[in-house]
């Protein structure tokens, strides 16, 4: 079940089509201790869960919204 973070998230990949971690983290976690580990934890949840994809090309790693039919 997708939280309302998660959500957003989502709608922000949507929207921004490809973001790094490190803007996930700015944007969603920053009120956070350890926003980076944050970021990873909830990033690599919504792409096992298939919501989200990864480019591991790049450091810090690169997500995009998984396009739906």
């Amino acid at each position: 079940m997708l939280t309302k973070r998660d959500k957003a998230i989502i709608r922000d990949l949507n929207k921004f089509r490809v973001m790094d971690r490190d803007s996930i983290a700015k944007l969603h976690f920053a009120g956070l201790k350890n926003p980076i580990t944050a970021a990873n934890s909830v990033s690599l949840r919504l792409l096992y869960d298939g919501e989200i994809l990864r480019f591991s090309s790049f450091q810090p790693f690169v997500y995009f919204a998984r396009k739906r039919r």
